[in-house]
């Protein structure tokens, strides 16, 4: 028992010390706690402003980035409009190093026209040969350098212009009149005077041109900036500017002759494209660039080349069997002639041109009567001041062509109000067919002339444009026949 109770007091001792060193330790361990809270806090500040400095480093850095994209999207703009100016000026260093403007080709014409003139006359003068280095050049362009001071002076006004006339004599009285009522012989002319045919695989042969084929591709003028459209009333006004400039492009066998393709139909009016429209190898058209017709040099180099010398002569068709349309309104016109059932017989078809309106004097449709119609096609009585026959007049007429052709089916193409032509309908004694449109009033009009001049005979009027080309097509059509022409 004594032993035992000494182990339980030993151990009770044991027990003591344990405890006393156990309490040390939790002094020493809630000393380490307190210092490890204490150390959190402080660590937790330290995070807080870490986090507090990240954000405030993001916040930078974006707005840093958005300057340098907003700098970069500057720079981009500006470096696109440096690439766009760059552009420009290559464009117009090539315009200037590669082509030569109307003015200038009309300059080099003329000197070198004026030249031949000049060795042409010192030979049959038995005169020495001139030196082309001489004083005679330089004359020349002291010459031009007159004219344009005194356009300059005159503001430009045609009236204050000198004409030059070399020996004081026109070209056009120096030059042989040509003969006006030339006749299309196959043997002869073949080749010559181009008409247009459809192949087997449905498209239409081209005109050509010392080694061009129809419309050549647009070319830029030098003239930069200027792109405001000629004004017309319509395709076939530009048409009769298109004659002068091809005839004395032909006449003079000269290949550069320019025109502005840009036209519009009123100040407002959308601008059309004259080389979209038109198929010819005479002539290049192109933008940023003016018309020379009404300059003196053009006046001068064109005397003898103009319609009112050639109308009617062999240039003349020449020149007229090589400008046409654009294939496409060819074939516009074939579609509609299949759909109406003409494509193949056009036997006992009348094309009528019938027009309302006040008499105009009109130099171009009195060329085309006196040249080609007069004398070839028949008259369909007498029209001295009147435009066009009244409404019961040419009912009479149109119907007594058509009993004695044996017509069955006309083709009405006209400009007069709907009431007028409603009742001229019902005055015809056969069917009545018009081209109904698209909406496009120069396409519109371009496949009514090229329909219009497809039928078996026509019937025109003579103070008329559209007449005219009615009648041109028409002969060109019919390798330039008049007999089945009528004219009122």
């Amino acid at each position: 028992m004594r032993d035992q109770l000494r182990n339980c007091q030993a151990r009770t001792n044991y027990s003591r010390v344990k405890t006393t060193n156990l309490k040390g330790e939790q002094g020493q361990l809630w000393n380490s706690n307190h210092h490890l809270e204490g150390e959190n806090e402080r660590l937790v500040k330290v995070n807080e402003e870490l986090e507090k400095k990240a954000i405030e480093c993001a916040e930078s850095i974006e707005m840093q980035k958005q300057e340098v994209s907003e700098e970069d999207r500057r720079n981009a703009r500006i470096l696109a409009e440096l690439e766009r100016r760059n552009k420009e000026l290559r464009d117009k260093a090539k315009r200037y190093s590669n082509v030569q403007g109307m003015r200038t080709i009309l300059l080099l014409a003329n000197i070198k026209k004026l030249t031949e003139e000049n060795v042409r006359l010192r030979n049959r003068l038995e005169m020495p040969k001139m030196d082309p280095n001489d004083e005679y050049i330089g004359s020349l362009v002291q010459k031009w350098r007159k004219i344009d001071e005194t356009l300059a002076e005159a503001g430009s006004d045609p009236k204050a212009v000198p004409v030059l006339r070399p020996n004081g004599t026109e070209f056009s009285q120096i030059l042989k009149r040509p003969k006006t009522d030339f006749r299309y012989e196959e043997k002869k002319n073949k080749g010559r005077i181009f008409i247009q045919s459809k192949g087997k695989d449905g498209e239409y042969n081209r005109p050509t041109w010392r080694g061009r084929v129809g419309t050549q591709p647009l070319k830029h003028g030098v003239m930069f900036g200027s792109k405001d459209a000629i004004e017309t009333l319509d395709v076939t006004r530009q048409f009769r500017v298109l004659y002068e400039y091809a005839l004395c492009a032909l006449g003079n066998n000269i290949t550069k002759f320019i025109y502005p393709t840009q036209f519009r139909r009123s100040p407002k009016g959308v601008t059309e494209m004259l080389h979209e429209l038109v198929d010819t190898p005479l002539i290049l058209f192109c933008d940023d660039c003016r018309p020379q017709h009404k300059t003196p040099e053009f006046k001068l180099l064109c005397q003898g080349y103009s319609t009112e010398v050639q109308y009617g002569s062999h240039l003349f068709w020449r020149m007229r069997s090589r400008l046409s349309f654009n294939p496409k309104f060819l074939k516009l016109a074939d579609s509609w002639l299949e759909k109406e059932g003409l494509a193949l017989n056009r036997n006992g078809t009348l094309t009528v041109r019938f027009k309302q309106g006040e008499y105009v004097e009109t130099a171009r449709p009195q060329l085309s009567y006196s040249r080609l119609l007069k004398g070839r096609a028949k008259e369909l009585g007498e029209s001295k001041k009147d435009q066009v026959p009244g409404v019961d007049t040419a009912l009479e007429a149109v119907n007594k062509v058509i009993a004695e052709r044996g017509v069955h089916t006309v083709y009405l193409t006209s400009d007069a109000p709907s009431k007028i032509i409603e009742q001229f309908k019902n005055g015809v004694k056969a069917k009545i067919v018009r081209y109904p449109g698209t909406g496009q009033r120069t396409e519109d009009a371009i496949v009514d002339i090229v329909i219009a001049s497809r039928m078996e005979s026509v019937i025109v009027n003579r103070f008329d444009i559209t007449s005219t080309h009615i009648a041109e097509f028409f002969l060109l059509n019919n390798k330039l026949r008049a007999s089945k022409v009528f004219v009122w």
